[in-house]
C-alpha cells in the first residue's frame, strides 16, 4: 500500500487533450506546415483530428486522425482556370479571384463526405481545443459552436492579413506595411503608399461587405443552425500563431497574443535518397536546386519556356536538380529531373548553391535559414511580396515568369552564381 502511495505521489501527471484542427485552405504545403504542429501535439500525448483536402498516403499515429474532404483538386480543375490566378494582372484582379476561388471551396466543402462525417459527430462531443488555419476562408467556423465553443487557436503558415489583422484591432499601417499581392517594400514612395492603401482598404471592404456575408449565409444552410456572426467568432480567438520572423519581415507591430513561429517546418537534415546522393557526390562545381512549390503546375511551362531553362542549364558548369512532372526531352547530362524531391534536405547539402523558387513562405523560410542565394519567379499571392523582402535583403534575383528567354535566364543565374555578395548577404541575415 506505501509502495502505490509513493507511485502515485511521484509520478508525473498527465493531461491529454482533444484537439481539433480545421485547415480551409486546400494546399500540400499548408498541410505540411500544421503536420509538424499536429505530430509535435501527438507526441506529448493529446490527440489530434484534422479536417483537410490532402491525402495522407501513409499511417502515421493512433492517435492522429485524418478526415478528408475528396475529390476537390478534381473539381477545381474543372471549375476554376488556376493558371488564370496564378499569372497575375494586377493587384484588385487577383484579389477578386482569390475570392471567387474562396467561394468555390466553402460550396465544395459543406456537399463533401468529409464535412458530413465531422459535422455528424455526436451532439455531446466535445473537443478541448480547435486549431484553424486563418490563411483562408472562414466558412468552417461553424464548427466552433457546433462543438460548443472550446477555445480556439488561429494558425497560419502565411501572415496574418490585413482584414484579419482589422477584425482583432491589430493596428495596420498602410504607409510601411505593403499588401501581400505587391512588390513593394517597406520604404513605398508616395505613389506605392497611395495604391497600397487602395489594394489594403479594397481587401478590407470586399471581405467585410461581400466575401464574409456569402459565407456565413451558405455555412448558415449547411450547418443547419442560426450561426453566431463570424467576426464574433474570430474575435474570440484566444492565440494567433502566424509564420514570421524578424530575420526577413519587416518590422510590425503586434497584439500580445499574436506569436511568430516563423519556420516551424523546418526539420533536422535526412541523408539524400540514393539516386540523389550520386548526383550531389559527382557534382564537382556545386549544385543548382529548382523547384517550384506544390501548387504551380508543370505543365504552366510552355514547349518554349522548358527549352530556354534546358538551354541555359546545358551551358553551366553546376548541376540543376529540378522538381518537374512533365516528361521533358532532350535533357542535357547535368540535369536531375524528379516530380518529388526532399527541398530542405537539399537545400541543407554544403553543395548547394542556388534554389530556383517561386519564393512561397516555407520555401524562402528554409532558403535563408540555410543560407541559399535565391532567384525568384513569384506568382501569386504572398509570392511578390517575399520576393521584394528577399530583394531588399539583398539575397536574390527576380526572374520575371512572362519572359523565359535565354539571356534573361541566363543573365539572373549568372549574377547569383559569380556576384559573392549574394552569399555574404545571406550568411550575414
Amino acid at each position: 500500500m506505501v509502495q502505490i502511495v509513493f507511485m502515485l505521489l511521484v509520478l508525473r501527471g498527465v493531461f491529454s487533450a482533444n484537439i481539433l484542427f480545421i485547415e480551409p485552405v486546400p494546399s500540400l504545403s499548408h498541410y505540411l506546415w500544421h503536420k509538424v504542429l499536429a505530430l509535435e501535439l501527438v507526441a506529448n500525448g493529446h490527440n489530434v483530428t484534422v479536417l483537410t483536402h490532402e491525402l495522407e498516403k501513409k499511417d502515421v499515429l493512433e492517435n492522429y486522425t485524418v478526415i478528408r474532404i475528396e475529390g476537390f483538386y478534381e473539381y477545381i480543375d474543372k471549375h476554376f482556370n488556376v493558371k488564370e490566378m496564378l499569372v497575375q494582372r494586377n493587384e484588385i484582379s487577383s484579389l477578386l479571384n482569390l475570392d471567387h476561388f474562396t467561394k468555390l471551396t466553402c460550396n465544395y466543402d459543406f456537399q463533401s463526405v468529409g464535412f458530413q462525417r465531422l459535422l455528424n459527430y455526436p451532439h455531446d462531443f466535445k473537443f478541448d481545443l480547435i486549431l484553424f488555419d486563418t490563411t483562408g476562408p472562414l466558412c468552417l467556423c461553424g464548427f466552433v459552436p457546433r462543438f460548443h465553443n472550446p477555445p480556439v487557436i488561429a494558425v497560419t503558415p502565411f501572415l496574418l492579413s490585413p482584414y484579419y489583422s482589422y477584425l482583432i484591432a491589430n493596428p495596420w499601417y498602410t504607409s510601411y506595411m505593403p499588401h501581400f499581392l505587391t512588390m513593394y517594400s517597406n520604404k513605398m514612395t508616395f505613389f506605392e503608399r497611395t495604391l497600397n492603401l487602395i489594394y489594403t482598404y479594397f481587401d478590407i471592404m470586399h471581405n467585410a461587405y461581400v466575401s464574409l456575408p456569402y459565407q456565413h449565409q451558405i455555412a448558415s444552410n449547411a450547418f443547419n443552425a442560426s450561426l453566431p456572426d463570424f467576426v464574433e467568432i474570430y474575435k474570440q480567438f484566444s492565440l494567433f500563431l502566424i509564420n514570421a520572423d524578424v530575420v526577413i519581415d519587416y518590422p510590425t507591430p503586434l497584439l500580445p497574443n499574436i506569436v511568430l513561429v516563423g519556420g516551424l517546418q523546418i526539420q533536422p537534415l535526412k541523408p539524400l535518397p540514393q539516386d540523389l546522393e550520386n548526383v550531389f557526390n559527382n557534382a564537382e562545381h556545386g549544385v543548382i536546386f529548382f523547384s517550384l512549390g506544390t501548387i504551380i503546375n508543370s505543365n504552366m511551362f510552355t514547349d518554349e519556356d522548358i527549352n530556354a531553362f534546358l538551354n541555359v542549364f546545358s551551358k553551366l558548369q553546376e548541376v540543376v536538380v529540378w522538381k518537374f512532372n512533365v516528361n521533358v526531352q532532350n535533357v542535357p547530362k547535368n540535369v536531375f529531373i524528379s516530380e518529388w524531391l526532399p527541398q530542405n534536405d537539399i537545400l541543407g547539402h554544403p553543395k548547394t548553391k542556388l534554389f530556383i523558387t517561386h519564393c512561397g513562405r516555407l520555401s524562402t523560410q528554409e532558403a535563408i535559414y540555410h543560407a541559399v542565394p535565391i532567384v525568384g519567379i513569384p506568382y501569386f499571392v504572398d509570392q511578390t511580396e517575399n520576393m521584394a523582402r528577399l530583394i531588399n535583403k539583398g539575397v536574390a534575383v527576380y526572374l520575371n515568369n512572362k519572359h523565359f528567354t535565354f539571356e534573361n535566364i541566363h543573365g539572373v543565374l549568372t549574377e547569383v552564381l559569380h556576384n559573392p555578395k549574394y552569399n555574404l548577404s545571406i550568411n550575414t541575415s
